[in-house]
C-alpha cells in the first residue's frame, strides 16, 4: 500500500524534474548565443586565445608555490592531478609526479634555505567521487626532477 502511494510522487517528480531539464536548457542555450553575440561585436574579435596549460589536470588546483625571487619557476598541485611545474612562466608545463603512488595533492612548499627542495603533501582537505587518500609527504632536492 505504501509503495502504490509512493508511486505518484516519483512520477511528479521526474515530471518536474524533466521541465526544469528542458527550460534550462533552453536557458543555456539562449545565454550561449547570446555570448556568441557579444565576442563577435568586439572590437578585439580577430584576437585568439589559446590555452597554454596546464592542459590535462584535475579541476581543482588545491595549491600553488613560486620560487622566490623568480617570476618564471612555479608549481600547480591538483585535488586529482599531480603536481605540475613551469620553468618559463607558465608557457610550458610539465607533470613531475606522475611516478608516485598518489595524485592527489593537498600542499606543496619550498624550502626557504634551498628552492630546489619541494615538498609535496598528497591528499586533500575536500576528498570525494575522484580523489584518492594520500599517502605521506614527499620530498624533492632537485626541484621536481625525483622525490
Amino acid at each position: 500500500m505504501k509503495f502504490k502511494a509512493f508511486l505518484p510522487a516519483v512520477f511528479f517528480m521526474a515530471l518536474v524534474s524533466s521541465i526544469f531539464a528542458q527550460n534550462n536548457g533552453a536557458a543555456k542555450q539562449q545565454a550561449f548565443q547570446k555570448q556568441q553575440e557579444l565576442i563577435n561585436s568586439m572590437w578585439k574579435q580577430n584576437v585568439h586565445w589559446n590555452f597554454i596549460g596546464p592542459d590535462n589536470t584535475s579541476g581543482r588546483c588545491t595549491d600553488v608555490e613560486a620560487e622566490p625571487g623568480n617570476t618564471q619557476v612555479f608549481y600547480a598541485g591538483f585535488a586529482t592531478g599531480g603536481v605540475w611545474k613551469t620553468a618559463d612562466g607558465g608557457k610550458s608545463w610539465k607533470s613531475i609526479f606522475d611516478q608516485q603512488g598518489t595524485l592527489s595533492i593537498g600542499d606543496l612548499a619550498l624550502a626557504p634555505s634551498n628552492h630546489q627542495m619541494l615538498y609535496v603533501g598528497t591528499g586533500e582537505a575536500n576528498i570525494f567521487r575522484a580523489s584518492l587518500p594520500g599517502m605521506g609527504v614527499y620530498m624533492s632536492r632537485d626541484g621536481g626532477v625525483s622525490f
